[in-house]
């Protein structure tokens, strides 16, 4: 559970960290590392009702999601990961 010692990755604040699923596992998504995003609870809330394409623009983490693995499509503007 390594979340829960790192800060939230869009506000930097270490009360109430979660481990978001970037891939949900409903979609065959897994708990490993490269699938998890640290957030607080205001912050998995918003990744909810926004989704994941607009929350990484809006805090700058396109790169941090590249550095895990994921890319972005051009014509979905979806996240995903060649695995």
């Amino acid at each position: 559970m390594f979340y829960r010692n790192m800060p939230c990755i869009a506000c930097r604040c270490f009360e109430g960290v979660v481990a978001h699923h970037i891939k949900t596992r409903g979609a065959g998504g897994s708990d490993e590392v490269e699938n998890l995003m640290p957030v607080c609870q205001k912050h998995h809330l918003e990744i909810h009702q926004h989704g994941l394409v607009r929350f990484a623009e809006k805090y700058n983490l396109s790169q941090w999601l590249k550095d895990y693995g994921w890319e972005q499509c051009e014509l979905t503007n979806r996240w995903f990961r060649n695995e």
